[in-house]
Formats: structure tokens, sequence, C-alpha cells
């Protein structure tokens, strides 16, 4: 097979923008229960059968793609109650709740630093991974781990709060993971920016350092960095400005 066919085979096209777009960019809309609309986020092929319609991670494109009537189109039944805001909303959802799963299956593969000191130690011998932050922890703690990350050329994720990071990894309380360069890192970056352009309020954009952005296709403890250890259980890309203009142009 030709290598142009080879790459024709992983783009895929917008619904709503009709711009064609690595799989990872977009994301894909197969029917749920009742012709309800919503994201396949496991990234296997042949996860969920049948139809799906591809459009940027963005309510505006969702919207677009809705008004062209491509999800009617896709599937005989559609659920009369399925609105842009309420799929965006159960979207965003059900992919926090796969990123927390995939970084505990991280770290259960010790993929993941967990906690200040386990992290110094990790990027001091590795300069590659992703960097995740509690949004909660102490703005010297975040100043620190962040420029030391983006000054080794690491994108850095904000989460809303350290104990929402726990929830993923059997602990309370979680200020700082690093994620070491490999698919779970690609995985969990590729997820934030997806949610994060959706409205994730628990995930911010990746940051990425200014000369190594991706062109378009991804001491002493603090005390309120309280690294608990104590068990609580483990649970079980986005468009660049170019993408967005596209989509808002449709």
């Amino acid at each position: 097979m030709k290598s142009g066919t080879v790459q024709s085979a992983t783009l895929r096209q917008c619904a709503a923008c009709r711009e064609r777009a690595p799989r990872g960019v977009l994301v894909r809309w197969f029917a749920g229960p009742g012709g309800r609309p919503a994201i396949d986020w496991t990234g296997r092929a042949g996860r969920f059968d049948g139809r799906g319609v591809w459009t940027h991670p963005s309510e505006r494109c969702v919207q677009q793609a809705m008004k062209r009537g491509a999800f009617r189109r896709a599937w005989s039944e559609l659920d009369p109650s399925a609105t842009v805001h309420a799929l965006c909303a159960d979207a965003v959802r059900t992919g926090e709740s796969v990123w927390r799963r995939r970084l505990g299956l991280a770290n259960r593969a010790r993929a993941a630093a967990v906690g200040q000191q386990a992290v110094r130690e990790s990027m001091a011998s590795v300069r590659t991974g992703v960097l995740l932050l509690a949004r909660d922890a102490s703005e010297s703690t975040k100043e620190r781990f962040r420029a030391n990350a983006l000054r080794k050329s690491m994108p850095v994720i904000e989460v809303t709060a350290g104990a929402w990071l726990g929830q993923a990894l059997g602990r309370e309380f979680v200020s700082v993971v690093h994620v070491e360069e490999g698919a779970f890192s690609e995985y969990l970056r590729s997820l934030s920016a997806s949610l994060a352009a959706l409205g994730s309020t628990e995930l911010s954009q990746v940051e990425w350092p200014r000369a190594e952005k991706p062109s378009k296709a991804a001491g002493a403890v603090d005390q309120t960095d309280r690294e608990e250890s104590t068990f609580v259980g483990t649970q079980d890309a986005a468009p660049d400005a170019s993408q967005e203009r596209a989509c808002r142009s449709v």
C-alpha cells in the first residue's frame, strides 16, 4: 500500500467544518442507548460498531454538525432530547472518568511518579512525559514544578483539585504527578485537550513550552500540599486556533 494511502486512512473529516484531520484531533460520536449520541473515548477501533460522526471537540462544532443533520443521517434513531449542551456535558463527564481510570492504570503500571518527592526524583533523571498539577496546591509548589517542567520542554496539565486527582491514585490528596513519556502520557495529553475544549472544569488545556507546542496534526513540602497515603480506593487532541476559526465560520 502506498504511503499516501496509509496517511489518508488515518484522517477523518469534521462533520461541521469539513476539515480533514488526524483521528487524535477529532472525536468520534456513536449512537448510544435510545439513539443518544456519545463520544467514544476509548480510542480502540471497533469498540463501538456502526456509523459514527467525527467533529472537533467543541460545543460550537457539535452544534454546526447537528444543524447540518450529520447525526440524523448517521443513525435512523436519534434521541429528541439530545441538545448540544447536554451531549457535551455528558461527554465531558464520561471523558473525565476515563481520564482518571487511565491515570490509575499508568500508576499501577509504574509509569507515574506520585507526590512531590517522587516527582522531584523522576524529573531529575527524565526530561519527557507530562506533569499533572493540582490547582489547589500552594502557589510556590505550582510555580516550582511548572517552571521545572517547562524548562525541560515538558507539557503541564492543571487538575481542578488534589482530591480529584487523588481519587485515581488511591490517595486522599495528590498535588503533583509525573507520567513518563509513552502511551499513557500521550493519551492523557490528548484527552485533556479534548475535554478542556468541550468545557471541562476539572482539566485545563495542555500548557506547552512556547518552542515545543505541537503544530496542527497534542525541597520541603508545603503545608497545603499534603501527600496523604491513606488508601481510599482506586477508580476503575484539541483543535488549535485555526481549527476553531474554521468551525466558527461554518
